[in-house]
């Protein structure tokens, strides 16, 4: 007998899926035990536990799963998800599959019941589901759920990211909002200062190089004169000199527009120093950002224009609807349309390169495939690396499609010349006649 459909999914959501897979197949069971006159282990009450128990791993679903829902721009969503999960632990009601309904439709049908007419396994379920939770994000250290249902807070990055996403920018509301509107504020103004400091040390550098080849251009000039001036009579060089003096000393005049040793009154222009552009950069982003900020919070987006090739209902649901989209391409659009940044300022341009990214990572399962990636390095063969020639091994490992990425899309920025990376050892110190040098 084999399910109509395949519900296993990952490694984390396996238990659940083997559940609902089972769930799916209790009518044909049902069928088959009474056209065959078959007895099984599995009656009626051990049918309700399996559901019970299949509703709390739903109601934690996306919780659990959220490396896979994340598609790199989900950082908004993390808080979102915990206060769904556990507001829907702590319900008085819960929503289990209505078996007599189900269908070969993937999405099983539901109906709610009282949490109070549960069987003790689906009570205990539950409460070890709702303990659990509050341990990991309230902090409950004990083993009991806390009198009084706790409330999953934001954190500054959270904050942030929340109103740059255009899917939640409208899920916060009261001391939320608030402190989320000085958070993106106090960023949006380091972003600025940054932003025009990194331009000035460009410029200042293109200059300088300017300045520095004409001044070597200037240098070749003056050496050529001065060949072609030793090939001269002694006296047409002295007359040149003193030509050349005269048109100098008339030039400085007209500079100065006095002689040189008058005081007229001119003033002389001082260059600003970084710190008071800096200043000013300050300020000017503060107002800045009450004006486009004001825009960002009114924008409306028509999801179903944006992405035609996604069904999205009228009114969509900010997690099950909207979490799953690419959202990048939503920013390359308004970063295309704004281009001289007058309506949105930075705001588009942060939301995929600031604290408050898109792209932050709500679970802790990146970390899990570094340890993973750590134990394939280390093997046998390459223990005697040190702790920091394993990290760097480990996060070469990690970023081998960013590194791909790069070669392909920017490689006048990656500088390398065979599409790898080639180790420079002119001055390696593995080059001397040490025997206990060995190169690798």
């Amino acid at each position: 007998m084999k399910p109509q459909a395949d519900l296993c999914g990952t490694r984390i959501a396996a238990g659940h899926g083997l559940l609902n897979s089972l769930i799916r197949t209790q009518k044909a069971l049902r069928v088959y035990q009474i056209e065959n006159n078959v007895h099984t282990n599995i009656g009626n009450e051990m049918w309700k536990k399996f559901i019970e128990v299949e509703s709390v791993l739903d109601s934690t679903r996306i919780q659990t799963t959220m490396a896979q829902y994340e598609m790199r721009y989900c950082a908004a969503f993390g808080p979102l998800v915990s206060r769904m999960t556990y507001s829907r632990l702590r319900s008085d009601t819960v929503s289990i599959v209505d078996v007599d309904k189900v269908s070969t439709n993937p999405i099983l049908p539901r109906k709610t019941i009282p949490v109070s007419s549960m069987t003790f396994v689906g009570q205990t379920c539950q409460e070890r589901a709702v303990i659990e939770f509050e341990r990991r994000f309230l902090g409950n250290k004990t083993n009991s759920k806390l009198a009084v249902a706790g409330k999953v807070e934001y954190n500054e990055r959270q904050l942030i990211a929340s109103l740059l996403d255009l899917r939640t920018i409208h899920e916060l509301s009261g001391d939320d909002l608030k402190n989320a509107i000085e958070a993106l504020k106090a960023e949006y103004i380091k972003f600025s200062v940054q932003y025009y400091k990194y331009d000035r040390d460009e410029n200042r550098k293109k200059n300088a190089a300017a300045a520095k080849e004409a001044m070597d251009v200037e240098v070749k000039v003056e050496e050529a004169r001065a060949s072609k001036r030793l090939k001269s009579e002694k006296s047409s060089v002295a007359a040149s000199l003193g030509s050349a003096y005269q048109h100098s000393k008339q030039e400085i005049s007209h500079l100065l527009g006095s002689d040189s040793d008058s005081s007229d009154g001119s003033v002389e222009m001082v260059e600003k120093t970084e710190e008071d552009l800096q200043k000013e950069d300050k300020e000017n982003a503060e107002a800045e950002f009450k004006r486009v900020f004001k825009k960002w919070h009114k924008l409306t987006i028509d999801w179903k224009i944006v992405y035609p090739d996604v069904e999205i209902p009228e009114k969509p649901d900010t997690i099950r609807d909207l979490m799953p989209l690419e959202i990048g391409r939503l920013y390359k659009t308004l970063e295309k349309k704004d281009s001289d940044r007058k309506k949105y300022g930075f705001l588009p341009l942060m939301a995929g390169c600031s604290y408050g990214q898109l792209g932050a990572l709500n679970a802790e399962s990146y970390a899990e495939r570094v340890n993973s990636v750590g134990k394939q390095v280390l093997t046998s063969g390459n223990s005697l690396l040190s702790s920091d020639e394993v990290e760097m091994l480990v996060i070469l490992r990690m970023n081998e499609e960013f590194m791909r990425f790069m070669r392909m899309y920017y490689s006048d920025a990656v500088k390398e010349a065979f599409g790898m990376f080639v180790l420079d050892i002119t001055n390696s110190p593995l080059d001397g006649d040490d025997d206990d040098s060995i190169g690798i």
